[in-house]
């Protein structure tokens, strides 16, 4: 049987994966995956502490997310921080973050075709 540690693991790295297959990056996977697993809303420090990478890698990468619907900054009462918590349906989320994807793969393949005319 799988340790608690194990799983969490598991679940970043196929976030991770998940994200690199998609063609973000695999910091945006991590991030989902540790706010996944924790399930609460957790600060700049924590999720960087928690991926592995630099508070500015990570804040650049909340942008995206909070672009694509993914996460949600919020402020809690009496605290300066900023937090950050999941945000919607994560399959609905991630189908969109596919889409967006294609969609700009192939209009730039058409543009590109076109202006070669």
């Amino acid at each position: 049987m799988r340790s608690h540690q194990e799983i969490e693991r598991k679940i970043l790295s196929t976030f991770s994966e998940t994200a690199s297959a998609l063609g973000y990056s695999p910091l945006h996977g991590s991030i989902i995956g540790v706010l996944l697993v924790r399930d609460k809303p957790m600060s700049l420090q924590e999720i960087a502490q928690e991926t592995g990478y630099s508070t500015s890698m990570v804040s650049l990468s909340l942008d995206l997310l909070e672009v694509l619907g993914v996460i949600k900054k919020i402020k809690k009462t009496g605290d300066r921080k900023l937090y950050i918590q999941l945000d919607g349906d994560l399959l609905e989320v991630l189908k969109n973050a596919i889409i967006i994807k294609l969609s700009k793969s192939i209009n730039g393949s058409l543009t590109d075709f076109a202006e070669s005319r």
